[in-house]
């Protein structure tokens, strides 16, 4: 995509909008923090979660962010224009919440689990839930779930996304990200070498698509194994646990502690040599004279 240098007038637009985020991040930075808490801390949706958290954008991110959109405006000969007073409205991941689970078809359980918990917390959905990926095998499965997908431009970026407006009078907005933890690897680099500003490297850009690759080869190895794990546990009656075998408090108010080695055998030779010094302590006591 060309880009152009912005005019001064619009510089000075942008650094008056990047100054009036600044002024109001504390603001999302609670709601952040609030919708974080709603979602991650859901017993519901605790158990399919690897991990999670919240940001709110760096200022000097945010305005790397405003020259890219101005750019991509021009390119396709629109108008843009950012200020204080539609900043809020016009840039939708001021805020942002990541969810990562670790495979899946994990996602088709999240879903309505989110929804939910958004709908029962008044929070109104403006964009998504959108699957944004690549390859054609994840699009065809969001599109069973209903889930409108996209491909990412010039990126290989892999993420299922919402925007969501708080429930209240100023309507701020956060970006929900939700994704698996190889997604999460390839982000997180891609993040560190090609953003805000695009890698100049050549190598590092095509090494970013193997590792797309790698990643999306990984996340279905993983799909896999969850899935051989649910078909084997069908036919194979799982063993007892530690915790199954601790019994019940007695009389006395003890439970019977279990040890790992408790289902194990005795050592080689210890049964027999136990069995030994109890033979001789019998032979003892019956050859002893009474006192």
């Amino acid at each position: 995509m060309p880009t152009t240098n912005p005019s001064a007038i619009e510089l000075a637009s942008m650094r008056a909008a990047v100054d009036h985020f600044v002024k109001h991040r504390d603001r999302f930075e609670r709601y952040a923090q609030i919708l974080y808490t709603n979602l991650a801390g859901n017993e519901a949706l605790r158990p399919y979660l690897h991990s999670s958290k919240y940001r709110v954008k760096d200022p000097e991110h945010l305005f790397h962010k405003l020259v890219r959109m101005q750019n991509q405006a021009k390119a396709f000969g629109q108008q843009f224009e950012v200020t204080p007073d539609n900043l809020f409205v016009t840039v939708n991941d001021l805020a942002g919440v990541r969810l990562i689970h670790l495979h899946t078809d994990q996602f088709s359980s999240i879903l309505p689990i989110i929804a939910g918990i958004l709908d029962e917390a008044l929070y109104r959905v403006l964009e998504g839930p959108t699957a944004k990926t690549w390859d054609r095998e994840y699009q065809a499965y969001f599109d069973s779930l209903g889930v409108k997908t996209e491909v990412p431009q010039d990126s290989m970026y892999t993420s299922v996304h919402y925007v969501i407006e708080e429930n209240s009078k100023s309507k701020l907005r956060c970006e929900l990200q939700v994704r698996t933890l190889s997604e999460e690897l390839w982000s997180e680099v891609s993040h560190a070498v090609d953003y805000p500003d695009p890698t100049a490297s050549v190598a590092c850009k095509e090494q970013l698509k193997v590792l797309a690759r790698l990643t999306t080869g990984s996340t279905r190895l993983v799909d896999s194994i969850f899935k051989s794990q649910k078909e084997h546990s069908q036919f194979v009656k799982p063993a007892p646990s530690a915790q199954d075998n601790q019994g019940t408090p007695g009389a006395g108010g003890e439970a019977k502690v279990s040890s790992p080695f408790s289902r194990l055998g005795p050592f080689e030779g210890e049964g027999k040599k136990e069995e030994g010094e109890k033979q001789k302590g019998e032979a003892e006591g019956r050859a002893a004279p009474p006192q």
